[in-house]
């Protein structure tokens, strides 16, 4: 089994390193370390006793990770059977509205819940999240009438009875919000 290192792991044995040699006293230790000198005892006793790996928690695996093969599973099921689902109908998200559920449980028995589905398919490169429109800043209107003229054409038939199309130009006033033309 792995350890977990972390920059705060290797200071806090190099604290307590001199706690041992008797550079430092246990309360600088506390200070340094920002913990109690009744812990600063427990940490030092442990690193006398085991060491440094005394001092480093283990790397425990979670206990809701999902098997890699049941990941490729569900990948497998979506990409040759569901691929034109949504995630929302793909999974076993519970009963709907009408009382179905849905395919991934109703069909394979696998019950995850939607988000679990929507990590697994983005893991895999199946999914990809909607792209987050920009929000465009309004312009501040012109302080006075005449400093700012928009104008704006359009090429239609506007006329029945004319064969070929026309440009209609308007032109508005920025400040008064006036068509001018």
């Amino acid at each position: 089994m792995g350890y977990v290192v972390s920059i705060k792991d290797i200071k806090k044995y190099e604290v307590l390193k001199q706690l041992v040699d008797k550079q430092i006293k246990g309360y600088e230790a506390a200070s340094l370390l920002g913990y109690s000198q009744v812990h600063i005892s427990r940490l030092k006793q442990r690193l006398l006793k085991c060491g440094f790996k005394g001092l480093l928690r283990p790397k425990v695996p979670s206990p809701r990770k999902i098997p890699t093969n049941f990941k490729e599973q569900i990948a497998k099921l979506y990409k040759s059977i569901y691929y034109d689902f949504n995630i929302m109908h793909f999974s076993a998200k519970g009963r709907s509205a009408s009382g179905r559920k849905d395919k991934l449980e109703e069909n394979h028995k696998i019950k995850l819940s939607y988000e679990k589905i929507r990590q697994i398919l983005i893991e895999c490169s199946l999914h990809k999240s909607k792209k987050k429109k920009k929000v465009y800043r309004r312009r501040r209107r012109m302080p006075k009438a005449g400093m700012l003229i928009q104008m704006d054409g359009s090429q239609h038939k506007w006329l029945a009875f004319v064969n070929k199309p026309w440009w209609l130009i308007a032109t508005i006033d920025d400040a008064t919000n006036e068509v001018i033309s």
